[in-house]
């Protein structure tokens, strides 16, 4: 089914949307869901589902299987989210971009950023809109951002790999009439208009449409991972199988656990307990059976009667295979070793350094691929703003590195001896050290410049340190 955005028209929207939009972004919305209940560990039972299946369908069985799964994917996700935090942009004299960061908080984004980043890595996707907007509180004419997951976007792109702007996007999220029943809200957006569509019952309702000037389809793909086929690929999907054999290891030991752990008693040759007339009596055996309990003594008066064990299957092996299993996805997926199993005692800082380098590298390459990708929605904002956004301008990281605040100040303090750099030019770095917004760094250099100022860029820098 082939969408030609030419023919986007407040005529034709709503059939274009029921014949050929409404089915495509379907299929992509059950693929990402896919996905996504794997992100989420939550995972469907059943003989086509995420579980591994049961050879018994007990409720004991079921409730083993239930609790197998564990949120490995989550944690694969997590350990690269969680050091990204986009702290700034600046110009490209290195100035911030108050104006363009200002629209960043006003919208906040600053709490949003981490569910963006974390959509994005998981699913391999996630959107930003950037549309004409007022603020609700002052009426100050402001953009207005939204984030969308990719379970809710649909976009095409003549050429995924290089082009910045799609050819058209669509956004879908349910809602529900005055009389409770339920029906999706599309939003089709092209370079010039936004479409509002109902759908409900296999029937679309073209709604509205407004202008948003923009010149381009005002939805920003955020993609860490983009190949040169245009493949947006998260940190979910390559290690679905992976975290299958996982959660089929963890059944198989709770099976053991719960089975085939315990050491079993036997006897042979008991005395049958006997009625008067000589009879064995069925109730007092199987009273007898009842009785016996883990801490009991069997005994008997029988010469003939022999006891013994049998020996529980042994843990270990199951053990140490989850343990090689979560080292193999660390390795795999350039995570963090000591997240996975926890065991780096007794290595040198040299030896740490080099297990967490590929992790290090992975998160470098978020950081290029999502600055970027925020770098072109600053610009976007930038055309509502009527100002003129330097294609030099840089996105600023909160600095994650593990390291201490002396070792900082040390290296800083010797490379503007040793190589003569000025020390304002190191202010940024100190800023995202300190976890302190850009908009500090124009304090202390108004603070600099103006020697009656300078206490209160002292008391600026105690604060970072509190």
């Amino acid at each position: 089914m082939s969408v030609d955005p030419g023919d986007f028209s407040r005529a034709s929207i709503a059939e274009l949307v029921q014949e050929s939009l409404f089915p495509l972004w379907q299929a992509e919305r059950r693929k990402m869901q896919r996905l996504d209940r794997w992100h989420r560990n939550n995972l469907l039972p059943g003989l086509n589902g995420d579980l591994p299946e049961l050879k018994k369908s007990t409720p004991e069985y079921k409730r083993l299987q239930e609790i197998c799964k564990t949120p490995w994917a989550r944690l694969v996700v997590n350990s690269t989210v969680d050091v990204l935090h986009l702290q700034g942009i600046v110009d490209g004299s290195g100035e911030t971009a108050t104006d363009l960061w200002r629209v960043w908080e006003a919208n906040g984004m600053d709490g949003r950023q981490s569910a963006l980043w974390e959509g994005a890595t998981a699913l391999g996707r996630a959107y930003v809109t950037a549309l004409p907007g007022r603020d609700p509180l002052t009426g100050e004419s402001i953009p207005r951002l939204k984030v969308s997951p990719a379970t809710q976007t649909l976009t095409f792109y003549e050429d995924p790999a290089n082009d910045d702007w799609p050819l058209y996007a669509m956004i879908g999220r349910s809602a529900k009439k005055q009389d409770g029943s339920d029906f999706w809200r599309m939003k089709v957006f092209d370079d010039e208009w936004v479409y509002t569509v109902d759908y409900a019952d296999g029937k679309a309702t073209y709604i509205t449409r407004e202008q948003h000037g923009a010149g381009v389809v005002p939805v920003v793909q955020f993609a860490p991972n983009i190949d040169l086929e245009g493949r947006a690929t998260g940190e979910v999907e390559p290690y679905i199988d992976m975290i299958s054999r996982m959660n089929q290891t963890t059944l198989d030991r709770h099976i053991v656990e719960r089975f085939g752990a315990w050491v079993v008693r036997w006897a042979t040759g008991l005395q049958t307990p006997v009625k008067e007339d000589g009879t064995e009596d069925v109730e007092a055996k199987q009273a007898l059976k009842l009785k016996l309990s883990i801490e009991d003594i069997l005994v008997s008066s029988g010469k003939d009667t022999r006891f013994g064990t049998l020996e529980g299957t042994p843990m270990e092996p199951y053990i140490r295979a989850e343990e090689w299993q979560a080292r193999n996805l660390a390795v795999i997926s350039q995570a963090s070793p000591a997240q996975f199993v926890g065991q780096v005692e007794n290595l040198s800082a040299d030896a740490i350094a080099m297990l967490n380098a590929p992790h290090r590298g992975k998160v470098a390459r978020h950081k290029t691929n999502f600055g970027e990708q925020a770098e072109r929605l600053f610009r976007l904002i930038g055309v509502y703003q009527n100002i003129e956004v330097d294609f030099s301008s840089q996105v600023l990281w909160r600095d994650s590195e593990s390291r201490s605040l002396a070792q900082l100040a040390d290296a800083l303090g010797k490379l503007v001896d040793s190589l003569q750099i000025p020390p304002d030019q190191f202010w940024s770095t100190v800023a995202q050290a300190l976890g302190r917004p850009q908009q500090d760094v124009e304090k202390w250099r108004s603070a600099a410049e103006n020697p009656d100022e300078l206490s209160r860029l002292l008391m600026t820098l105690s604060e970072g340190l509190e």
